[in-house]
């Protein structure tokens, strides 16, 4: 078992490499002018959808920060370990 899953760990690492090549390529070429085009990349629904938390989770930091009629402020984001409740912890 620890073959397979160390073969397709080793396949998605290859091809996560391959998209950043890609994308140094499309940079070099945007750089010198050329016309380039999109990345062809794999979609992570599990990532998405944490992405998704933590920018609703903003959103919501944001909109409670407004004070109507008040002069725009500049937010700035520290980073900092989101609190999960009731959840286990991922290995």
């Amino acid at each position: 078992m620890t073959t397979v899953v160390g073969a397709a760990h080793e396949a998605g690492v290859e091809r996560l490499l391959d998209s950043y090549r890609a994308m140094g390529r499309n940079a070099a070429g945007y750089a010198l002018g050329q016309r380039v085009g999109p990345v062809p990349t794999e979609l992570d629904n599990f990532a998405r959808a944490k992405l998704i938390v933590r920018t609703t989770l903003l959103h919501a930091q944001e909109a409670r920060a407004v004070v109507p009629g008040a002069e725009p402020v500049e937010l700035v984001l520290l980073a900092q370990p989101m609190a999960v409740p009731n959840s286990a912890p991922i290995p």
